[in-house]
């Protein structure tokens, strides 16, 4: 069985990062999914959770049932810059 890109969820960031999250959504399918740790402090009763991008769509129900399985850092340099980057490096 291939390794898993994913890192494990206990060493995944608490502090509202946002993160790649591989999830199982509540019909039991795979989903990668963009989300970050709530703490949900709105609540009357904080339930911290996995809050993702489905949550809009779907709702917070929906959210807290997905269950994610895996975790990675999110980059926030487009691939074309990267590679952009690259080629200047290899010509100077």
């Amino acid at each position: 069985m291939a390794e898993s890109p994913f890192d494990p969820m206990d060493s995944a960031p608490h502090d509202g990062t946002r993160v790649l999250l591989l999830v199982t959504t509540p019909d039991g399918k795979l989903c990668p999914v963009c989300g970050s740790w709530d703490l949900d402090k709105g609540a009357k009763r904080p339930k911290p959770y996995w809050a993702n991008d489905l949550e809009f769509k779907h709702g917070r129900a929906f959210s807290r049932a997905c269950k994610p399985l895996g975790w990675k850092r999110v980059s926030l340099t487009p691939p074309g810059a990267i590679a952009a980057q690259e080629v200047a490096r290899a010509q100077a």
